[in-house]
């Protein structure tokens, strides 16, 4: 069976398995720490946490982004680098939140950045189209 979006398909994939292993990092996190509420002041379930969440809150926004430009028939030569990119700076991100990485401040230009041109691009191929 083939998937009308391959590409973003892809990449929809890899943000879910970020999500995925964020949320089980966070899970496994609160079991070793009897957090279940909050992050009861353990800064390590609080990066945890908030990982998660900004994976979720960006990833699933960028992702949905792209499956709508490749649905407008957006060529695959702009699609497969834009997913490169999402993938790549989520994670980036999220090693960056959980303390692993630096560069919080250019994860979070790059990540508005790609949240400024995906729509637009979009707004562009509905108006020229």
């Amino acid at each position: 069976m083939n998937s009308p979006v391959p590409y973003s398909t892809l990449y929809a994939a890899f943000i879910g398995l970020l999500i995925c292993a964020l949320g089980l990092y966070t899970s496994l996190r609160r079991g070793r720490t009897g957090i279940y509420q909050g992050d009861g002041g353990d800064e390590g379930l609080r990066r945890a946490s908030r990982a998660h969440g900004l994976a979720v809150e960006h990833g699933v926004l960028l992702v949905f982004l792209l499956v709508l430009l490749e649905l407008q028939g957006t060529a695959s030569r702009a699609v497969l680098p834009l997913g490169l990119a999402i993938v790549l700076v989520r994670t980036w991100a999220a090693f960056g939140t959980l303390g692993l990485l630096r560069g919080g401040t250019v994860t979070a230009a790059l990540t508005y950045l790609l949240e400024l041109i995906l729509p637009v691009w979009l707004l562009v191929n509905l108006l020229v189209r």
